[in-house]
């Protein structure tokens, strides 16, 4: 792990500090490939429960892409470079960890799209949103006209996408695109109390929970049903189950295992 990109615990969270504060935490290739790493690793990790991503110091999460890289790369490099941002979307969406975004200040493109792969994002009220890839002659290239649909929906996604103003923390939480606007300063903090909570969940229901949802979206009703019952059926016999059902009637919080 390079130092572009910090990581440290909290108990069963992990948070990862986008390290570029001098250049808005802007995503260059070594961004990539370190969160991508990171990613990779926590998802080997049994014990971590949830992730935090964040950017360094106050002034931005992320501006998205690093434009001087891209500038100075030809158009497949270019397209390389998105892939490495839509690969790390990917990894979020597809891992059983639950990813926080903690938002504050500028939170731009690739920026933004990544924020837009966690599972929750917690913004700071001087969060800033933007596209500014549509006012370069391009559009964000890491999955945001694809994912922002069905987080908020279609018209207002569409609304968003091609708007060349940029929206703060306020517009955001009104539409959806983020779920909780913190005190000033304060939305790492939100983010690994919310994150606290996981404990309450079993790691395979919480698992099993993610898998569904993405797997289910754009099903009929009858074959998201199927598809979910695969998910839920393994859970019946899981120690984790059966703890959770004695911790119950014992009155107890369950110690969950992971099996």
């Amino acid at each position: 792990m390079n130092d572009c990109l910090l990581v440290e615990r909290q108990n069963a969270t992990l948070l990862f500090t986008i390290n570029r504060a001098e250049k808005r935490n802007a995503l260059s290739g070594d961004v990539a490939d370190a969160l991508l790493e990171a990613i990779q690793e926590a998802g080997l990790d049994p014990s971590v429960r949830s992730v935090v991503v964040r950017g360094a110091g106050s002034a931005a999460f992320s501006s998205g892409a690093d434009l001087k890289e891209r500038a100075a790369a030809d158009a497949n490099q270019k397209w390389q470079l998105s892939r490495k941002l839509f690969n790390i979307n990917q990894a979020i969406l597809a891992s059983s960890k639950i990813f926080y975004a903690s938002i504050n200040g500028w939170c731009l493109g690739g920026g933004l799209e990544l924020a837009l792969a966690c599972d929750f994002r917690i913004a700071d009220p001087t969060s800033i949103f933007g596209w500014p890839e549509t006012r370069l002659g391009a559009y964000p290239g890491a999955g945001a006209a694809v994912i922002l649909p069905r987080l908020i929906g279609f018209q207002k996604a569409k609304a968003f996408l091609l708007n060349t103003e940029n929206i703060d923390a306020q517009h955001a939480l009104a539409i959806g695109l983020i779920d909780a606007q913190s005190e000033e300063g304060c939305a790492s903090t939100m983010c690994v109390e919310r994150a606290k909570g996981l404990a309450l969940i079993a790691p395979l229901a919480q698992a099993a929970i993610k898998a569904s949802i993405r797997s289910t979206a754009g099903l009929s009703l009858d074959e998201a049903f199927r598809v979910d019952g695969e998910f839920r059926k393994p859970l019946e016999a899981t120690l984790d189950y059966q703890e959770g059902i004695k911790a119950f009637f014992e009155k107890r919080q369950p110690n969950f295992v992971g099996g």
